[in-house]
């Protein structure tokens, strides 16, 4: 995926189709700085192979702000509480899914509030929904919560991070509370499964923005 700095904004991510079709309108120029994961730094367009694709003759910005591009948004935080991803799942399969639903759940969304900056649900608010929708609204929070994540390993193209995490988290909860509803015995057995690797999951693409070890 690319990204592009203009006029003081950095606009991603997009794909290399997508920033092509700019680059022939006219929007950007050969002074433009884009990026994409890979790249060590940004570059201006008219040095990189997308050049191709700049209007003959068309004018430079002198006023881009070629020297000292600006990074791409800070990885670590803070306030992000690291967690053993193993001990997570453990503690989950143990406790037949009342770790996740009433601490790790409401600890996440903590940890979210500190990676994109947005106010999340109280920690005692989640807990208290949890308990009384049985486990429901921690499984939505959690299918939110990972498509956040994915698009900010995006953003600061963080090395390591899950692929496609919301759609693999969304798709495994979902069958989850199929089974749940429709079946009984060992279906209760797998969901509690389903659920430890979903807090493992979790907590690996979560431990990836916190500083400490």
């Amino acid at each position: 995926m690319w990204f592009y700095f203009k006029e003081g904004q950095r606009t991603g991510p997009m794909t290399e189709s997508d920033l092509a079709a700019l680059i022939r309108g006219g929007a950007l120029n050969s002074e433009t700085l884009v990026w994409e994961e890979g790249m060590v730094e940004w570059q201006p367009l008219g040095t990189i192979p997308l050049g191709k694709h700049l209007q003959p003759g068309i004018s430079t910005n002198r006023s881009s702000p070629a020297a000292s591009p600006p990074p791409l948004l800070p990885r670590f935080c803070d306030a992000v509480k690291h967690r053993d991803p193993i001990s997570v799942a453990i503690f989950t399969a143990v406790s037949v899914g009342l770790y996740w639903a009433v601490y790790l759940v409401p600890a996440h969304a903590q940890d979210l509030e500190a990676i994109t900056k947005r106010q999340r649900i109280n920690f005692a608010a989640a807990c208290i929904l949890g308990i009384i929708t049985l486990g429901v609204f921690p499984a939505v929070l959690t299918s939110i919560y990972a498509f956040e994540l994915e698009r900010a390993g995006v953003d600061r193209a963080v090395q390591g991070r899950q692929q496609s995490l919301g759609a693999q988290i969304t798709a495994l909860l979902a069958a989850c509370y199929i089974l749940v509803f429709f079946s009984g015995g060992l279906a209760f057995l797998v969901c509690v499964a389903i659920n430890s690797y979903v807090a493992y999951a979790m907590q690996k693409e979560i431990n990836l923005y916190a500083k400490s070890r």
